[in-house]
Protein backbone atom coordinates (compact mmCIF):
# COMPACT_ATOMS: atom_id res chain seq x y z
CA UNK A 1 0.00 0.00 0.00
CA UNK A 2 1.27 3.54 -0.94
CA UNK A 3 0.75 6.12 1.24
CA UNK A 4 1.33 9.97 -0.29
CA UNK A 5 -0.44 13.15 -0.98
CA UNK A 6 -0.34 12.21 -4.67
CA UNK A 7 -4.02 11.63 -6.15
CA UNK A 8 -4.56 7.90 -7.48
CA UNK A 9 -6.10 7.33 -10.73
CA UNK A 10 -9.76 6.09 -10.55
CA UNK A 11 -8.55 2.21 -11.59
CA UNK A 12 -6.04 2.97 -8.82
CA UNK A 13 -8.40 2.69 -5.78
CA UNK A 14 -6.64 1.95 -2.26
CA UNK A 15 -7.15 -0.85 -0.02
CA UNK A 16 -6.95 -2.05 3.85
CA UNK A 17 -6.31 -6.00 4.53
CA UNK A 18 -7.32 -7.05 7.40
CA UNK A 19 -4.21 -9.69 8.55
CA UNK A 20 -5.40 -12.51 11.54
CA UNK A 21 -2.62 -14.72 12.74
CA UNK A 22 1.06 -14.13 13.52
CA UNK A 23 2.11 -16.55 10.05
CA UNK A 24 0.01 -14.33 7.93
CA UNK A 25 0.89 -11.30 9.18
CA UNK A 26 4.73 -12.12 9.37
CA UNK A 27 4.47 -13.56 5.37
CA UNK A 28 2.70 -10.38 4.52
CA UNK A 29 5.53 -8.17 6.32
CA UNK A 30 8.28 -10.09 4.48
CA UNK A 31 6.81 -9.83 1.11
CA UNK A 32 6.04 -5.88 1.52
CA UNK A 33 9.95 -5.60 2.56
CA UNK A 34 11.06 -7.66 -0.40
CA UNK A 35 8.90 -5.41 -2.93
CA UNK A 36 9.92 -1.98 -1.29
CA UNK A 37 12.26 -0.09 -3.19
CA UNK A 38 12.45 3.59 -1.92
CA UNK A 39 10.72 3.56 1.57
CA UNK A 40 9.11 1.82 4.45
CA UNK A 41 6.34 2.99 6.92
CA UNK A 42 6.34 1.23 10.39
CA UNK A 43 3.30 1.08 12.81
CA UNK A 44 3.95 0.48 16.53
CA UNK A 45 0.95 -1.05 18.51
CA UNK A 46 -0.05 1.47 21.11
CA UNK A 47 0.23 -0.21 24.80
CA UNK A 48 -2.41 2.24 26.60
CA UNK A 49 0.83 3.98 28.58
CA UNK A 50 0.87 8.05 28.13
CA UNK A 51 3.75 8.98 25.79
Amino acid sequence: MRVDSHRTAPAEIPTITLLDGLQCINLAIAQAMANATQELLAVQPHHGRKP
